[in-house]
């Protein structure tokens, strides 16, 4: 919280969010919580992504907060896990 108002963009992942913010970064309601509480502190959006489950993002515009949960991309057959080629 005290590195919030320094921000435009929140972004961390599960794990991250977890040691931040412990058990309410769990459920859709307590990200949402969480998001929301970070917007009213400077951030203008709060991305948190989450492995295998996609993406929560939050964001703030001057007529409100808005979110938005979207799932991960499913890509189909693995063939390089290097990313190199």
């Amino acid at each position: 919280a005290d590195w919030a108002p320094q921000m435009d963009i929140w972004q961390c992942n599960e794990y991250e969010a977890r040691c931040i913010f412990g058990d309410a970064a769990e459920s859709a309601d307590g990200r949402r919580s969480i998001a929301r509480r970070l917007l009213e502190l400077g951030p203008r959006i709060v991305c948190l992504t989450l492995g295998p489950e996609g993406v929560y993002l939050a964001y703030r515009r001057e007529d409100g907060c808005y979110d938005a949960h979207l799932p991960a991309f499913v890509a189909g057959e693995v063939l390089d896990t290097t990313g190199c080629g």
